[in-house]
């Protein structure tokens, strides 16, 4: 379970007071320098926000929906000179990891916070960055099924903001989520879309909507998730992250509906 840091800004997080939501104010950003998207079939997912470094994870796997992955897989090779990839495809990208910090211990940066056993008192913030721009959601699923939008947040400007392509954002933007006493599980899903998402805020931000109808929307978002998604947990030292990526079909930029990169990863406290 979660606890509130608040800090001198304040802003409350769709405007839903919650055990899992904490304070955001502004939009902490640090531009990654990087070449355009690719547009040829990626030599895995990290190369998709960083090109130049294709080929250097420690860990591929492949996953065939939003929450399960299979066994570890040679990422897809580039296409031969002169085929072409097909009409109306892109390659969209996340990458995430958790910053760590303990009392006692320098800050660390977790690749995948699913292996990791969280303690009371230990507290985490989210660095996450697209490939591409688009609609970037990161959202809180508690251990009674209540989801919880943890970005954006209420102190952006815009309520569904066009992330820009290889900018790392903080979640929170200010200060950190911490563990309270309470053992438990904390469900985080990250959601990317070439069109904003309504239901997603929605919903979500509705104080009134019981976790059986978050359930639901969830649920309704797992049938337009990629279906092939490519993911890799690279623990190069410093550059610990988790990369995930999948060929989307184009969108129409007045579509409410399409495929969506979706991918769940949990928290573990005890």
């Amino acid at each position: 379970m979660w606890q509130k840091i608040w800090f001198a800004v304040v802003a409350t997080v769709i405007g839903v007071s919650m055990p899992a939501l904490f304070s955001c104010a502004g939009d902490q950003q640090s531009v990654i320098q990087s070449p355009e998207q690719a547009v040829d079939a990626p030599q895995g997912a990290k190369s998709l926000l960083f090109p130049s470094e294709a080929g250097t994870v420690s860990e591929v796997k492949t996953s065939t929906s939003a929450s399960t992955a299979s066994p570890p897989r040679r990422s897809p090779p580039r296409r031969a000179a002169g085929e072409t990839e097909g009409p109306k495809v892109r390659w969209l990208g996340i990458a995430y990891w958790v910053e760590w910090e303990r009392p006692g211990v320098a800050p660390t940066r977790i690749a995948d916070p699913s292996r990791f056993v969280f303690q009371s008192g230990d507290r985490v913030r989210i660095h996450v960055m697209a490939n591409t721009e688009g609609y970037l959601y990161v959202v809180n699923r508690g251990t009674s099924g209540q989801g919880t939008v943890l970005f954006p947040h209420a102190g952006m400007v815009e309520q569904h903001p066009r992330v820009v392509a290889r900018k790392e954002y903080i979640v929170p933007s200010q200060g950190w989520i911490k563990f309270d006493t309470r053992p438990g599980e904390e469900g985080i899903r990250f959601i990317l879309s070439q069109v904003p998402v309504p239901d997603v805020l929605g919903v979500l931000q509705n104080p009134i909507v019981s976790p059986a109808d978050s359930g639901r929307l969830m649920a309704a978002l797992d049938q337009r998730g990629a279906k092939d998604l490519l993911v890799e947990a690279d623990d190069t030292k410093e550059r610990e992250a988790t990369y995930l990526g999948a060929k989307l079909p184009l969108v129409a930029g007045d579509s409410q509906a399409g495929p969506l990169v979706i991918y769940d990863t949990r928290l573990f406290h005890q």
